[in-house]
């Protein structure tokens, strides 16, 4: 498979991600080298609902592990606005300065999270809250400046019917939303986050760069990998274990922590919010090692690439008036390997 043109010298490092594309095909990963990233409207569409996904997966991790400082519901309401900023003012000054006070705040931070992650995914849901919320911010400010301190008093009740609006929608949506605990592995619930959408690379005769989902710390100081992945099929492909492998390889290498063998994968369903969890065997750093220095070959046409992983791939591929082997491939060898 030499290249008409010339031939551009491999980067000297890998992503996980082009790295996980060697379990997908060979071929493709030539292509995209010699003539650049190419998609069509479905793929670029498949990566845009990805993206989404992945930001939302970000977000309920980043509430679930917001501290105690903060207001969960508020910050999520209104942001880091005036509003937020009232309202926290109002539970150190006042709510925290007795007994009861101190019990509210505390029950608030153990119902808090869990309605945070159920609003995630309700965003009209925010707009009632924004309107129920109004009444108690109106107290807060009242009570703050002390002034006016009988009719806030008065309007307390009006504040408390906000509150009972709030509880009201809480428990409509809890009965609609999927909490984290549903789909968390039962290995990884007593772990805690130790790293999530931050990047690492790898030292030493390979560089390989990766960008991790999430990573888990377990009692022990043993980091799992979680890999979150938007598709129609509920499957595990060769390409997820080598992306999970690939960022294994580059958080253990920058890092020097302990990163366990074996990792997960997160299959959410388009048009579905269930996730279904896969515990995937990891590659060892040879094999990935090896995997690194045959693509490089590739590149570089020293080695002929070998076909992917399944027909039916060269259907959907940007590349098929290019690749001759895609091209002579019948419709009725469409089948589809997993991992």
């Amino acid at each position: 498979m030499k290249a008409a043109g010339k031939c551009r010298r491999p980067s000297a490092s890998v992503s996980a991600s082009e790295l996980a594309q060697m379990g997908v095909c060979e071929r493709l990963v030539v292509f995209e080298h010699r003539y650049g990233k190419r998609r069509l409207p479905q793929q670029q569409a498949a990566i845009e609902r990805g993206r989404c996904e992945h930001e939302r997966f970000y977000r309920e991790e980043r509430i679930a592990s917001t501290p105690p400082s903060r207001c969960f519901i508020a910050t999520m309401v209104f942001g880091e606005g005036p509003e937020t900023q009232t309202l926290s003012a109002f539970r150190d000054q006042v709510l925290r300065q007795a007994p009861p006070g101190r019990q509210l705040v505390a029950t608030y931070y153990r119902v808090a999270p869990g309605v945070c992650r159920m609003l995630e995914r309700q965003p009209w849901a925010h707009s009632v809250l924004r309107v129920a919320l109004q009444p108690v911010i109106w107290l807060a400010i009242r009570w703050l400046s002390a002034t006016e301190a009988r009719r806030a008093l008065e309007l307390l009740g009006r504040g408390l019917g906000g509150l009972f609006v709030a509880w009201l929608v809480w428990r409509a949506l809890r009965r609609r939303k999927i909490r984290t605990s549903d789909w968390m592995p039962r290995e990884l619930r007593a772990s805690r986050l130790a790293y999530a959408e931050q990047l690492f690379r790898s030292t030493g005769p390979v560089s390989v760069s990766a960008r991790v989902d999430r990573a888990y710390r377990d009692q022990a100081g043993v980091v799992t990998l979680v890999e979150l992945k938007t598709r129609k099929a509920e499957r595990v492909y060769l390409s997820d274990v080598i992306e999970l492998s690939a960022q294994r390889y580059a958080l253990q290498s920058q890092t020097g922590e302990r990163v366990s063998e074996r990792g997960y994968v997160v299959v959410q369903q388009v048009g579905s919010r269930c996730r279904k969890v896969h515990r995937v065997q990891l590659l060892a750093d040879e094999r990935l090692a090896s995997m690194v220095v045959r693509r490089e070959r590739l590149l570089m046409d020293t080695e002929e690439p070998d076909p992917p992983c399944a027909t039916a791939l060269c259907e959907h591929c940007a590349f098929l008036r290019e690749c001759a082997w895609g091209a002579l491939q019948p419709a009725s060898r469409r089948t589809q390997r997993s991992a």
